[in-house]
């Protein structure tokens, strides 16, 4: 029998870093109702905005959020969500909607080359459509960590941005070989880097300004076994269930392909 003793469970992650793995293993759990990127997202305008200072679009997700949450503990289920744009915006308005609500917070790990490889193979970068959908940017309004350029870093951004638009988007859209020099390579793996530091600042930040949610943290080789995976349940008074073992150890969500658009 479960002993849930949060209501909601949230995961701070970079992205490919195992949340698809981690909400397949929660999913099966009959105390709970797992979601991985539902509806609303958190990303793509919302975020964009939410960096540069417009909060009302993700305050906007919170509240569904929220809505979403009473639902399902009214049910006396534990609703868990593993969505990487929880510390991008909306996990940073929920507790003020939810001041009576304890929220289980896991901090997912991954070897920081491995992430940073993978979001620039599929090319997630902040110089591109897709990336600026989904992650941070290193234009965003005050960082915890100094994007690369230093005091000259939003206007640095703003020219490879400009010249990715120019020499390597558009004429790969037009049919046309793009040229990517090595210092615009260096660059976008730089950012990549940056938004992975900047993710670990946020979950620092967020840890202090909301201490007394139950916080794990763990890294997602840690959780290739069942004994992983039932230490992680415990520790948000879950017992561990069969049905996931179905699902441990096993890659989800590889993304083999580049999936940007520009």
């Amino acid at each position: 029998m479960s002993t849930k003793k949060v209501d909601a469970i949230f995961v701070i992650n970079t992205g490919r870093s195992g949340s698809d793995y981690l909400y397949n293993l929660f999913n099966v759990h009959p105390g709970c109702k797992a979601f991985h990127e539902t509806f609303p997202v958190g990303a793509f305008s919302a975020l964009r905005k939410y960096q540069r200072g417009n909060p009302q679009e993700m305050l906007g997700i919170a509240k569904e959020k929220t809505r979403l949450i009473d639902l399902h503990t009214k049910q006396g289920l534990c609703y868990v969500e593993t969505n990487h744009c929880f510390i991008k915006g909306f996990g940073w308005e929920l507790p003020t909607l939810n001041p009576h609500n304890h929220f289980g917070i896991i901090i997912l790990t991954r070897d920081s080359e491995q992430i940073v490889q993978s979001t620039l193979r599929i090319g997630c970068s902040p110089l591109r459509k897709y990336g600026r959908d989904w992650i941070l940017s290193p234009n965003k309004l005050h960082p915890l960590v100094k994007p690369p350029g230093g005091i000259a870093a939003r206007l640095l951004y703003n020219f490879t941005r400009i010249y990715h638009l120019l020499f390597r988007a558009l004429p790969n859209r037009l049919g046309f070989k793009e040229f990517t020099p090595m210092w615009l390579r260096r660059y976008e793996e730089k950012a990549v880097h940056w938004y992975f530091q900047e993710t670990h600042a946020l979950a620092d930040a967020y840890q202090s300004k909301y201490p007394n949610f139950t916080y794990y943290k763990v890294d997602i080789t840690e959780l290739n076994t069942e004994a992983g995976v039932t230490k992680l349940f415990q520790a948000f008074g879950l017992n561990s269930d069969d049905a996931m073992n179905e699902f441990v150890g096993k890659a989800t969500n590889l993304k083999n392909t580049d999936v940007s658009r520009g």
